[in-house]
């Protein structure tokens, strides 16, 4: 994701096209929230997991379009650094909502190996998938709050270097570094994706999740090609192929975890009442016993 992809707004005014990009999206979103809401419930006694994650990532993902399109619409003037002071809560809500995105495929595999009563500290395989991608975590937030510091540091581009992406600007080194590993980094999620399809498909119980997965393919494709694309000042097509793919294609994707989501995991009585789910298998509850009226005396 390129940040400054608001400077379009900082430089044009609010007739910029990056506004009615973001009202869309917001709108967007903002179904999205209220439309998790109906599946929070828990029905037929399943789970209201992915949904409770899903309501954060549409939540922080509506917040951080909601203050682009707030700016968009009324930018700041005079904005000296590379990020205004609008940017650093779009750079947080866009990172909580992006990692709720990320994770989601990866909870699920943590929550099957919790109800087989396994740990991803000793579980090999499938375990090692978890904790890896949580400990990634960690590297994409440190990259953030680097990424934030060093944008405070950075003077603004040039008026004439408007429109281009943070790859086609002769300077800075250190934001245009951090700017690219903060994206780069989700291809490692793109990676455990692939091992988890590859060597671990017990775990992916319902065509849904393929479905969300290949998304989160194309959207992390299409967004790198957006942050390398150069094609000169005043061409805006970086800018729609990130909107199209960092912004806007994850909202299919969480709608298909709100709908289909609670087919990812065994109905609740499978983890209560199994404490070992075969590997591999679904569990199948077994018929009580049948009625056999006491001898009489």
């Amino acid at each position: 994701m390129d940040f400054t992809d608001l400077r379009v707004a900082y430089n044009l005014g609010s007739g910029s096209p990056i506004s009615t990009l973001y009202i869309i999206t917001t709108v967007f979103f903002a179904i999205g929230t209220i439309t998790v809401f109906r599946f929070l419930k828990a029905p037929n006694g399943k789970s209201i997991y992915p949904q409770n994650l899903v309501l954060v990532a549409y939540g922080s993902g509506l917040i951080f379009r909601a203050i682009s399109w707030g700016v968009a619409a009324n930018p700041p003037s005079d904005v000296t650094t590379m990020f205004s002071s609008y940017d650093y809560p779009r750079l947080i809500f866009f990172t909580i909502s992006d990692i709720a995105i990320r994770l989601l495929p990866i909870i699920t595999v943590h929550y099957l190996l919790s109800g087989r009563n396994e740990s991803i500290l000793t579980s090999r395989g499938a375990g090692a998938l978890v904790l890896f991608s949580y400990l990634w975590v960690i590297v994409i937030l440190a990259v953030m709050v680097a990424l934030a510091v060093v944008a405070s540091l950075t003077p603004a581009p040039p008026a004439i270097d408007t429109g281009l992406n943070v790859n086609s600007y002769d300077s800075p080194i250190a934001f245009r570094a951090l700017t690219d590993t903060y994206t780069m980094l989700n291809w490692f999620y793109i990676a455990m994706y692939t091992w988890l399809m590859a060597a671990h498909r017990q775990y992916l119980r319902h065509w849904s999740l393929y479905a969300y997965i290949a998304l989160m393919f194309i959207a992390q494709i299409g967004t790198t090609i957006a942050l390398f694309i150069n094609l000169g000042p005043n061409n805006y097509t970086w800018i729609i192929l990130q909107y199209v793919f960092a912004i806007q294609v994850v909202f299919p994707a969480l709608l298909i975890a709100t709908k289909f989501g609670s087919e990812w995991l065994p109905p609740i009585d499978a983890f209560m009442h199994n404490e070992q789910l075969p590997q591999g298998e679904e569990y199948i509850p077994m018929e009580p016993p049948a009625y056999v009226p006491p001898p009489r005396a």
